[in-house]
């Protein structure tokens, strides 16, 4: 089963900020609230200024903040409301992008086919025009990432809610694992996994 998110992550695909300070920084925003298992990973109830962290975009937005009296897990499982899971950061970037949605090359926008983007470690290079580019460096156009931490805020769909500038910026100063200085910038993408 597939669940609707709004996928945060640094720009830069080698920054790896601790699981435990993107947590901090999500708490001391508001952003998280209670702690909750869903099949062995920690999620995050929305806290009380997650609505500060997040914009939605619309006239009526019908969003779900709270989970459901009953059958919460499964409600959770589908992305029926809102919640927040942060992937602790991996030894090595990985691709996580919509099925069927390709990026693009940035300098001349043409299409990179599929068969291009399964080695994430070589450069990749237009078939149109021949610029090479990691897969960092290509344009996902929100579909999708290449790095090793990522923040998930189940329960939305696709241009439905962006995050806040407040928000990217307070992740953008996250220490890095070795105690260095910011990461740098944040970007999303919206995928349903």
């Amino acid at each position: 089963m597939t669940a609707p998110k709004l996928v945060l992550h640094p720009q830069a695909c080698d920054a790896a900020p601790t699981y435990d300070a993107i947590v901090l920084a999500l708490r001391d925003l508001g952003t998280i609230g209670t702690r909750f298992a869903l099949d062995g990973n920690t999620h995050f109830q929305t806290g009380p200024d997650f609505l500060d962290g997040i914009g939605f975009l619309g006239c009526a937005p019908s969003i779900q903040l709270d989970p459901p009296a009953q059958h919460a897990e499964p409600a959770a499982r589908a992305g029926r409301f809102c919640h927040i899971q942060v992937q602790a950061p991996t030894e090595r970037p990985r691709l996580r992008c919509k099925s069927g949605q390709g990026p693009r090359c940035r300098r001349c926008r043409s299409d990179i086919p599929p068969d291009l983007i399964q080695a994430p470690d070589a450069d990749i290079a237009c078939p149109d025009c021949g610029h090479p580019a990691s897969l960092a460096g290509l344009n996902w156009r929100q579909s999708g990432g290449y790095a090793r931490v990522f923040l998930d805020i189940w329960g939305i769909h696709a241009g439905e809610a962006v995050p806040s500038d407040r928000l990217l910026d307070r992740l953008g100063h996250l220490a890095r694992s070795d105690r260095s200085s910011g990461d740098g910038p944040w970007q999303f993408f919206y995928i349903e996994d």
